[in-house]
């Protein structure tokens, strides 16, 4: 487990501002360690609806989103037992003529990769989710007690990677007379746990 100085460094909202959602939380909480650990700033690496960038992006750009959906695992009436998940999509713009579009592949792959390892490392230290614990203010303490609802509980594990897809001028929203071309590949992640006391839901 990570140490509390740790998880407030990617969590640098938590200590003003109102909570966030859980699932925003979470995707934040993602993000701020995707640009700090991988050298990602806020011009290249954003919380998105889905997995497009937006009309401005340069050479590359990380999407952090979810689809919304989420699971529910009743082992027990005495609490709400939530599984949480979320997406990072990476696109890569083509520069290369098209017999070279593999060294877009590889540093594609690259990306990818190096973000998998990163918040699946989350099962390791639990940083990510109790960075995300802090934003969501689920570790209140109000009257030296701890708040009951109790928040993420299991860290974050990478699921699949999906193909590549070759991305154009939908995508980019450039001009059609000239437009984009590039490559995105989308991460997924889940089996983020919640808890909530029964009587503390929300």
């Amino acid at each position: 487990m990570s140490s509390p100085n740790v998880a407030t460094a990617i969590a640098p909202a938590a200590a003003s501002g109102a909570a966030l959602q859980p699932q925003a939380a979470l995707e934040t909480a993602a993000m701020n360690a995707i640009r700090q650990q991988l050298g990602y700033t806020r011009i290249n690496c954003q919380r998105m609806w889905n997995g497009e960038p937006p009309p401005n992006m340069g050479l590359v750009f990380v999407s952090v989103w979810a689809p919304g959906g989420r699971e529910s695992i009743m082992q027990t009436q005495t609490c709400l037992d939530e599984r949480y998940g979320f997406n990072v999509t990476v696109t890569v713009k083509f520069k290369e003529p098209f017999d070279r579009w593999l060294i877009h592949r590889d540093d594609l792959e690259m990306r990818c990769n190096a973000i998998r390892a990163l918040l699946h490392l989350d099962s390791y230290d639990n940083r990510i989710i109790r960075a995300a614990n802090l934003l969501a203010r689920f570790d209140d303490f109000s009257d030296d007690q701890p708040s009951l609802h109790v928040g993420f509980r299991e860290s974050i594990t990478f699921m699949h990677l999906d193909d590549i897809q070759e991305v154009g001028a939908a995508w980019f929203k450039s001009h059609v007379d000239k437009p984009d071309v590039g490559g995105a590949q989308t991460i997924k992640f889940g089996k983020v746990r919640r808890l909530q006391g029964l009587l503390q839901m929300q």
